[in-house]
Parts: C-alpha cells; structure tokens; sequence
C-alpha cells in the first residue's frame, strides 16, 4: 500500500468505525478479519492482494454497506466504489483524496525545437517553479508549452 493510499485507507477506517460500523475485510478470498471496531487490526489485515472489500455491518453483523478498495493505480484512487449510503460518512475520506490527487498534478512541458515536430522535454511537479523552467529552456527550443492536469493550455 502507497503512502497515499494509506493516509485515505486510514481516514475511511476512522470515519467508518466513528459511524458505528464493525468491518469485514474480505480480500477476494478469504474474509481477513470479521465485524471488527480495532482500527489497527484492520488496517494490518489489508493489501494482503490487489483488492479488499470493507463490508460494513452494526452489531447484529448484516452488512448494511461496503468500500471497495483497490491498489496499485495512482493512489488516490484507491476508493473504486461504495454504496451511497456511506456518502455522507466519505466526505472526509473523498475530500483527502481530491486533495492527494490534486497534490500529485504533473505538467508536462513540450517543445519543438528548430526544424523539428514538438516533443515532450519535461514533466514538472510542481507549479510554482514552472515559469522558471520555461524561461530557462526559452533559448534553446522555438515554441514551448505547459500542458497542466487541468486541461488548460500555458504557451510560452
């Protein structure tokens, strides 16, 4: 599990157990660990494979919800489904998870250098030193430009 992934994992973990659940983790084979409110038991008892089901029950141990978890991909996507009546309960967890994503932008920047088609140069993490970038591969290239995340075109 990312580090990434962890600190999302954790948050549904708290946000879950405070909600009054006991979890299941059910790997896709086995259930790991049944109805439990100990936090650390049930986070130890994940990523044993590439996916992990949280099914959520109260005390007469029905499940009434489930996350589905699954690792490997960018990390702050680790939450591939849920029902929607957790929504309310995921605010915390979803929120962290906009926020990591958001955190780990990457801009790429290509050029076309003389008499050449543009190519990729770059890849930058980080937004605030991109002006400074441009500006120092200005000399060497006829057009540059910065293609963020965000769909939104930075040309140079």
């Amino acid at each position: 599990m990312t580090t990434i992934e962890h600190q999302i994992v954790t948050q549904i973990i708290t946000d879950v157990l405070k909600a009054g659940y006991r979890i299941t983790v059910d790997n896709g084979e086995d259930d790991v660990i049944r109805s439990s409110t100990d936090a650390d038991a049930v986070l130890a008892a994940l990523n044993s494979t590439d996916e992990d089901t949280l099914n959520l029950s109260r005390d007469n141990n029905v499940y009434l919800a489930w996350v589905h978890l699954v690792y490997g991909n960018d990390g702050h996507d680790v939450i591939n489904d849920y029902t929607v009546n957790l929504e309310p309960v995921l605010i915390e967890a979803n929120a962290l998870a906009d926020r990591l994503a958001d955190d780990a932008a990457i801009y790429p920047i290509y050029a076309s250098p003389p008499g050449l088609d543009e190519q990729l140069i770059a890849v930058i993490y980080d937004a605030h030193i991109i002006p400074e970038i441009i500006n120092a591969l200005r000399p060497y290239y006829d057009t540059l430009r910065c293609v963020p995340n965000t769909g939104q075109e930075n040309r140079s």
